[in-house]
């Protein structure tokens, strides 16, 4: 777990340090989040998740983003939870509301039976509502999957990929989030995955939000098949944005 909180310190110091240039034509964006827990007595319990979401505009139809997260969990000393994702996509806009985008995405979830999944592909995306207070975006794409299990097995096939996101602003300081990301495998029908993130972030002053989250991930078909279905996390967090 110290590899993480080093690894989240050093990339936070760096934008830190970089963000001091090019303010009047600022190209980059960057949003972190830290939540961690560590209970102690009767039962000992040490949860850390840590998220960085770095956003760079190339030119006002290109922009990038990179998005990396991990979750340590431990239980009574031992290891209960141990969640890597990394993802950068690249964005085209070719009108205001149409734009297509490229996906790379590298998961690894021991305790989920995934010890190393990658997923590549283009998708389209198309945003329906784009006002004020009403944000609903939606994508459609295929993937190139590689998937290697715990039990030493490995997978190699074509997925679809749909993919929804709404927004709603109360106001300037209060935000309401769904997102819900459905993957399926072409060569076998009984495997697919449903994730549901349900999220409200309150703004606290330029630099500082706070953000409660209920992320739920579904397996319809495990590896190995005695694990659940189903994996959820409850994340109080802390966010800074610059």
């Amino acid at each position: 777990m110290r590899i993480i909180i080093g690894f989240w310190i050093v990339l936070m110091s760096f934008f830190l340090f970089t963000g001091a240039y090019g303010e009047e034509n600022k190209k980059w964006s960057e949003t972190a989040e830290l939540s961690y827990v560590d209970t102690r007595g009767n039962t000992r319990l040490k949860t850390l998740s840590a998220q960085n979401i770095f956003k760079y505009k190339f030119i006002d139809q290109l922009d990038a983003e990179w998005k990396v997260n991990a979750v340590y969990g431990e239980s009574n000393g031992k290891r209960s939870a141990e969640k890597y994702l990394s993802e950068f996509r690249i964005n085209y806009n070719y009108t205001k509301r149409f734009y297509g985008t490229f996906i790379s995405r590298w998961y690894k979830d021991t305790f989920a039976g995934i010890d190393s999944e990658h997923m590549i592909g283009p998708a389209a995306g198309y945003k329906i509502f784009d006002g004020s207070k009403h944000f609903l975006l939606s994508e459609i794409g295929i993937n190139y999957v590689r998937k290697e299990y715990t039990i030493n097995k490995m997978e190699e096939y074509a997925s679809g990929r749909s993919f929804t996101k709404y927004e709603y602003f109360f106001n300037d300081k209060n935000s309401f989030l769904q997102a819900i990301e459905y993957l399926h495998n072409f060569e076998d029908k009984n495997d697919y995955y449903v994730t549901s993130e349900t999220a409200i972030k309150s703004v606290l002053n330029s630099y500082l939000s706070l953000k409660v989250s209920y992320l739920a991930k579904y397996r319809h078909r495990p590896i190995p098949s005695n694990l659940d279905n189903t994996d959820e996390i409850l994340t109080v967090a802390l966010i800074l944005s610059f």
